[in-house]
Parts: structure tokens; C-alpha cells; sequence
């Protein structure tokens, strides 16, 4: 899990390891949990990002606001 933090932006990405010798299968009746994260961040001006690399599943989740005084 790391989070980064500027005045004008914010990253979340956490990080999974996969189990070895195995390929992310979907799941029978797919929820709408990424989906509904993705539409979430996109209301917030932001994006979700989320899939497998070789050896982990990632989600990145990136929101930008203007400071207001």
C-alpha cells in the first residue's frame, strides 16, 4: 500500500502477489466492484486503474483538486 500525497494530487496504489502458476480467472456472475470503483473515481474527476503484471494485481487510484483559499 503506498500512498502519495501533494497539495494538488493524490495516488493510491496497493499492490497484491499473485499466487504462482496462476492466471487471474474471472469470477462466474462478475460483480461490479472495480467497475464501481472506476465510476467513483471518474464522478471525483479522478481514474482507477486495476489489473495483474507478471506477479501482482495492482489498483492505482489518482485524484487531482486545485487548492482553494
Amino acid at each position: 500500500l503506498t500512498l502519495d500525497l501533494t497539495p494538488t494530487d493524490l495516488t493510491l496504489t496497493i499492490t497484491n502477489p499473485l499466487p504462482h502458476n496462476t492466471r487471474p480467472r474471472p469470477r462466474p456472475g462478475g460483480g461490479h466492484g472495480i467497475t464501481g470503483m472506476r465510476e467513483r473515481a471518474h464522478l471525483l474527476g479522478g481514474t482507477l486503474t486495476a489489473g495483474p503484471t507478471p506477479t501482482h494485481w495492482t489498483l492505482t487510484l489518482h485524484l487531482s483538486w486545485k487548492e482553494t483559499r
